[in-house]
């Protein structure tokens, strides 16, 4: 009896010990590079500094996958600011998948497509005057409370709880883009 105690003792003690390291142990967060070429062409810079993303260039991004080969350059990185310059005409899906921590992601006036996935699993930071905003003369989207919307506020596509304690969804929107409240 004093042996399968003792063993049993032992297990527990290693087993603790064990699992002890992955819970105290914080995960390393992930940033973007520094610049690089995106699949389609288009390029993008990382200021360490501000934290920001901006991605520039002309046309559609295009040619991510959600695993495997091509997955975007961004997937599991953290990210405060997102600034997608004039000239970009659409966001491929999976282009942000799995990006964390993000304050604010600027549309600019070209851009008229947003695929279904391209922020998949993407986790925004709410608060006050943080989301999305869309350039004047974007005909495709608009955003209000940092909400992103198409333009004619039919669709809601991502939800960035901008400090509200309460949202309601407008009469206007039909429907509901998938994972529009993830995370938020």
């Amino acid at each position: 009896m004093k042996k399968i105690l003792s063993t049993l003792l032992a297990f527990v003690m290693l087993a603790t010990t064990i699992f002890a390291v992955p819970f105290s142990a914080q995960a390393e967060v992930k940033y973007p590079e520094a610049s690089g070429t995106l699949l389609s062409g288009q390029t993008f810079t990382y200021d360490s500094t501000t934290e920001t993303l901006t991605i520039s260039g002309e046309g559609a991004i295009t040619g991510y996958n959600w695993t495997g080969e091509n997955v975007s350059p961004f997937e599991y990185c953290t990210v405060k600011h997102i600034v997608i310059e004039e000239g970009i005409t659409s966001l491929c899906n999976y282009l942000f998948h799995y990006v964390y921590g993000i304050e604010s992601f600027s549309i600019p006036a070209s851009v008229t497509t947003i695929q279904v996935y391209a922020m998949s699993y993407a986790t925004f930071v709410g608060g006050a005057g943080k989301g999305f905003t869309v350039a004047e003369g974007n005909e495709s989207f608009c955003a209000d409370n940092g909400t992103l919307y198409n333009k004619s506020k039919t669709k809601l596509i991502k939800y960035v709880n901008s400090g509200l304690t309460e949202f309601t969804v407008p009469e206007t929107v039909s429907s509901i883009e998938q994972e529009a409240f993830y995370k938020d």
